[in-house]
């Protein structure tokens, strides 16, 4: 059985932030949120500003609730762990020089897989075969580049064969249902879910899936994600590299980054999480699927730096 319903989340507090954040705030800041808690389950304080509650999208700050589930598809029982062999789930590898291939490389950028441009790839009806069909360019465990969308999307294809149902079903139903995050992850127009990016959203669900995170993957005593998932997840960016999905941001915090500036930042010792999203219009026929004009609009904020947003918000915390 499932916890308890999550608390509903508290107002915002309107001094702790308000002067740093207000000078650096770009024109194209839609929302800021900082969001510390208190351990032993009470309920979270809020210590930051400018919530909204419009529609946010993710880029690829999805990428970081793909490793949720493939924690939580270990946690369960249906992965072996990270270093299971990734042809184990999508068949057509089995027989071929891919076969060595492990959910680690996939989560590491160790594949070896031939690097697809992010713009080609986004623009693919069908964006999980097109990472399937690529060629080696070396040994799987070789790190050949430092980012790449389509190793995330084999990885979310690795917990779709294992767990049975899509990446969107099992967000809702094993994270979902419990912490109160609802969002709808978008598919291409082949009907995959497009796991290394874009889950429409409102900043205060995103700061849930924080919260979670700071809080070790426990909510309202619940636990969601394994205490030994978040730790392996996350050393990387505690070590100061990207892995696994998380982004290093020091002062003992990692954060999930998607295009244009989308921010999910946590600092678990801190119990501090942040948020930072752009305005966003679903431009279209208004459905979640990457097909005919259906695209997701963002812009480049002007003027905004993560680094600073993050150290102001940080550096805030002797204020509050």
């Amino acid at each position: 059985m499932r916890g308890p319903s999550p608390a509903p989340m508290p107002m915002v507090h309107p001094r702790a932030f308000a002067a740093p954040l207000s000078r650096a705030r770009p024109a194209h800041l839609r929302t800021a949120k900082v969001q510390r808690s208190r351990r032993a389950g009470a309920a979270p304080r809020r210590i930051g500003l400018l919530v909204t509650l419009a529609m946010a999208t993710s880029w690829s700050v999805g990428k970081s609730f793909t490793s949720a589930l493939v924690g939580t598809a270990i946690d369960d029982g249906l992965i072996e762990g990270p270093d299971q062999l990734a042809a184990d789930f999508p068949p057509a590898w089995r027989e071929s020089d891919k076969a060595a291939i492990t959910l680690r490389h996939l989560m590491t950028l160790r594949t070896a897989l031939r690097l697809v441009d992010a713009t080609e790839f986004h623009g693919a009806s069908d964006q999980l075969q097109a990472p399937l069909d690529l060629e080696l360019t070396g040994t799987p465990g070789e790190r050949l580049y430092d980012y790449s969308n389509s190793d995330v999307m084999l990885a979310g294809e690795v917990v779709r064969v294992a767990v049975g149902m899509s990446g969107q079903a099992y967000l809702d139903q094993r994270i979902g249902a419990t912490i109160g995050f609802a969002g709808e992850w978008w598919t291409d127009s082949a009907g995959n879910v497009m796991t290394y990016c874009c889950i429409d959203a409102t900043p205060r669900n995103f700061a849930r899936f924080g919260l979670l995170f700071a809080r070790g993957g426990e909510w309202q005593g619940d636990v969601v994600v394994s205490a030994g998932w978040v730790a392996t997840s996350t050393a990387p960016a505690l070590a100061g590299n990207y892995g696994f999905y998380w982004w290093p941001i020091g002062n003992g915090g990692f954060s999930a980054f998607g295009l244009h500036s989308q921010i999910v930042a946590i600092w678990p010792v801190e119990d501090l999480v942040a948020t930072r999203f752009s305005r966003y219009t679903r431009v279209g026929d208004g459905r979640a699927v990457r097909a005919s004009e259906n695209y997701h609009g963002t812009q480049e904020p002007t003027g905004f730096d993560n680094g600073r947003f993050l150290e102001l918000v940080y550096d805030g915390l002797s204020d509050a």
